[in-house]
């Protein structure tokens, strides 16, 4: 994406404790530019709006933290001067999520993080967050700590290799490649994220884990992490 004179790149990523949103904004212009990026979270922590009325958020040294049915979750952030924004409701104002109140202004909310950045003329700017969940407080800390330092350059290679052997201990071809990334890919990751990281499911969100369709799922995962496959249905059993 380019515009008034910025180029900016944008990357998501997956790592073992957290998710990685990366922003690299380079200045094509000769004028030193001061740059805001915004990560806004609307805390569910639960299943539905009603868990999500009783989250509390807040803010301490610099990350996010919000609290709820199940442990403590962060947002922490790097790659510059680091900010809190107003709360949820004085955020979002009267714009709503496409043109929101609290962009430009600072605060003591425990929703968004501002990153500001200044980029010589010609020269770019790497800004990161980081989200991520904790069992408790003393736990999520540590975790925002650790991850509000730039990550290494290699880090997202490093995601991306991870995928690339998980997913090619199996590769199927049928003729048609948008199949085949669809069928090796996407619906790969579905099954990883929704019913083994987390229970994502339609009707898996207050906390079922429907054994029958595990089963169903878990088959796309067997050749190509068995052992994986044996504890998370072992679980599901005991549960």
């Amino acid at each position: 994406l380019g515009a008034g004179g910025l180029r900016v790149e944008t990357a998501v990523y997956a790592m073992e404790d957290a998710l990685r949103f990366r922003v690299e904004i380079r200045n094509l212009t000769q004028t030193r530019r001061e740059i805001s990026t915004i990560q806004f979270m609307d805390w569910l922590m639960g299943a539905d709006a009603s868990d999500a009325a009783k989250t509390r958020a807040w803010h301490r040294d610099g990350a996010l933290f919000a609290a709820g049915a199940f442990g403590v979750a962060y947002l922490a952030a790097a790659g510059g001067k680091v900010e809190t924004c107003p709360g949820r409701t004085a955020f979002l104002g009267r714009g709503g999520v496409l043109c929101p109140d609290g962009l430009t202004a600072q605060g003591d909310g425990g929703c968004a993080l501002r990153v500001r950045t200044e980029i010589p003329g010609g020269e770019s700017a790497r800004v990161e967050f980081a989200l991520g969940w904790a069992d408790n407080m003393q736990k999520a800390c540590a975790e925002a700590r650790k991850w509000a330092q730039p990550g290494a350059a290699e880090e997202r290679q490093t995601a991306r290799k991870t995928w690339e052997n998980f997913a090619g201990r199996m590769v199927l071809t049928t003729g048609d490649a948008a199949l085949d990334q669809f069928a090796g890919g996407f619906l790969l990751k579905q099954i990883l994220d929704g019913r083994i990281r987390a229970r994502a499911g339609f009707y898996q969100a207050g906390g079922a884990y429907g054994f029958r369709d595990q089963l169903q799922d878990m088959l796309a995962l067997l050749p190509r992490d068995p052992e994986r496959v044996r504890t998370h249905l072992l679980l599901c059993a005991h549960t």
